[in-house]
C-alpha cells in the first residue's frame, strides 16, 4: 500500500513514495543507486527526494563503499 502524503506544492494529498534507480557519475565511476525513496505527486507530476534521502545519497556517492553488486554495462555510440 502506498504511503499517502501531503505534496508541498500543491497541498494535496496526492504523494506517494516510490523506489527508484539513479545512476551518478560517469565511465569507471559510473554508480548505480537502486532502491531510493522518491515522492511523487500524483496531481501535479512533481517529483522530489527528502532531505535525509540526499543525505544519505551523498553519504553513499561520496564514501566509497564496495558495491553490493557488480553488473556489466551496455554502452551504445549516438552518431
Amino acid at each position: 500500500m502506498d504511503q499517502k502524503l501531503i505534496c508541498d506544492n500543491c497541498g494535496r494529498g496526492a504523494a506517494t513514495v516510490k523506489r527508484v534507480t539513479r545512476t551518478y557519475g560517469c565511465g569507471e565511476d559510473l554508480t548505480v543507486i537502486e532502491n531510493i525513496p522518491i515522492v511523487l505527486c500524483r496531481h501535479g507530476g512533481e517529483s522530489c527526494f527528502t532531505a535525509e534521502t540526499m543525505r544519505e545519497l551523498d553519504r553513499l556517492k561520496g564514501c566509497g563503499n564496495s558495491p553490493s553488486k557488480r553488473r556489466s554495462v551496455a554502452v551504445i555510440g549516438f552518431s
